[in-house]
């Protein structure tokens, strides 16, 4: 069960899962009738969602794009008018393990995959673009992704080869990390699912 407590007065949103899984928040889009925004961001499970939300009339309609568990959830959040009612509804639901596949087998680290799923849905082809941007900020500048290849070769005795594709790979790991709630180690078995190399 999800639940949503919206404080007007405050302009904050709490969002709680009381299911035994984590929920994380990946990506919120909403609307008020006169202006609408999108907003990106990595919360934990009970944040307070603040200055997002300030001077919105009603009625308040939100997107919201969800990891909990293996699953990423996209949800619809309204508030009407008449009796200040809070509905919370789940649209669609996707597997993590396939927008990884999606990204880690994508050889482009510039431009997100064409994919039907994506094309048709809004908001989570919004999040893989924001995967992809901060892989290609990874890829140019940053240098975790050679902190997550020793981690890689370390425990799980991986050494890619020293190749643009391989900066590619690892970058997008990097990106997934971050974006996601995914341990080192969790990354680390979809590689290796993804290259074969699971035992």
């Amino acid at each position: 069960m999800i639940e949503i407590n919206y404080n007007r007065e405050e302009a904050s949103l709490i969002i709680e899962s009381h299911d035994d899984k984590e929920l994380t928040f990946l990506h919120v889009y909403y609307s008020d009738g006169k202006k609408k925004g999108g907003f990106g961001g990595k919360y934990q499970l009970s944040k307070i969602i603040n200055d997002v939300l300030i001077n919105f009339d009603f009625p308040l309609e939100m997107e919201i794009l969800a990891q909990q568990g293996n699953l990423i959830k996209q949800f619809t959040f309204k508030e009407t008018s008449i009796n200040n009612a809070l509905t919370l509804d789940v649209v669609k639901e996707k597997p993590l393990e396939e927008i990884i596949k999606w990204t880690l087998e994508d050889p482009s680290i510039f431009q997100p995959p064409i994919n039907p799923s994506l094309q048709e849905n809004r908001l989570l082809k919004e999040f893989i673009d924001l995967i992809y941007a901060y892989a290609d900020t990874e890829y140019r500048e940053l240098d975790n992704k050679h902190a997550y290849h020793h981690f890689l070769q370390s425990n799980y005795s991986i050494r890619l080869e020293d190749s643009d594709q391989s900066n590619i790979i690892l970058s997008k790991c990097v990106a997934l990390l971050e974006l996601l709630t995914l341990t080192q180690e969790e990354m680390a078995e979809f590689l290796l699912n993804l290259l074969h190399l699971k035992k």
